[in-house]
């Protein structure tokens, strides 16, 4: 398993330990032998890691005040950041909602006929991603698929943070 994957699938089982309508969560990727040289106070919580590996650091919660793409195109890194993780959640539904539904009645329509899915992708500066996905249905750490081009979309929006 790579490192970001690695990290990710990290990243998506403390989201789950959290639970359930927990909203967007941010982290920066850095490496762990960095981290350790600038925040040596941080060892005896990273003694479990690898020097070589990645440590995800949660940024300040977030309140989306639009889209999720528009809130990513406001977004830099400093170059002390190696990469980025990205966990929302989103109801996915497979058919067009009735269109004279609206307010509670859509949220009733929408929670009978959606199925609530936790998405999280990784990406590096070099490129690389990682994605994840978790159906609330099927909760569970063996159920939760990843891949590099689960999410295409949402891993290039992601990855538009690091351009110049």
């Amino acid at each position: 398993m790579s490192d970001l994957r690695a990290t990710l699938v990290e990243i998506e089982e403390q989201c789950s330990k959290a639970g359930w309508q927990r909203g967007v969560v941010l982290y920066a990727l850095v490496p762990t032998a960095d981290l350790l040289e600038s925040a040596p106070e941080m060892a005896a919580a990273l003694a479990e890691k690898a020097p070589d590996s990645l440590t995800a650091i949660e940024q300040d919660p977030i309140e989306l005040e639009s889209t999720i793409e528009e809130f990513l195109a406001t977004l830099a890194w400093g170059p002390e950041v190696f990469g980025a993780a990205l966990v929302l959640e989103r109801v996915i539904v497979t058919e067009e909602p009735p269109s004279e539904l609206s307010g509670s009645d859509l949220d009733r329509w929408l929670s009978s006929h959606g199925q609530e899915v936790r998405l999280a992708v990784a990406v590096l500066r070099d490129g690389q991603r990682e994605c994840a996905m978790r159906l609330r249905d099927y909760d569970n750490a063996a159920s939760v698929m990843v891949g590099k081009d689960l999410l295409p979309g949402m891993a290039e929006s992601l990855a538009l943070t690091f351009a110049d």
